[in-house]
């Protein structure tokens, strides 16, 4: 799995708050192949999965055993991202 680094406007159906979120690495947002041709996107919560399309719209809830693959985690480059452990330390 690769890191897919996008533009926020690429997703406009994701409100910036969401976006901020994944970013900041507290809810994920996955690139995945599925059955369901539509989904393109997979937007995992604390609490719950959702299948998103290439807009970033919401098609279902992800249900037990619904099969798809994980291609790529994505991140928004034009959005603050947390600093990471290695920017902490010198070395």
């Amino acid at each position: 799995m690769h890191n897919l680094i996008l533009l926020s406007h690429q997703l406009p159906a994701i409100g910036l708050p969401t976006k901020s979120i994944v970013n900041m690495g507290t809810w994920f947002l996955y690139e995945i192949s599925s059955k369901d041709s539509q989904a393109r996107y997979l937007l995992k919560t604390s609490k719950e999965a959702f299948f998103l399309n290439e807009q970033g719209e919401k098609i279902s809830l992800v249900q037990d055993k619904e099969p798809y693959q994980i291609k790529n985690i994505v991140y928004f480059s034009d959005l603050p991202k947390p600093p990471s452990v290695q920017d902490n330390y010198a070395i």
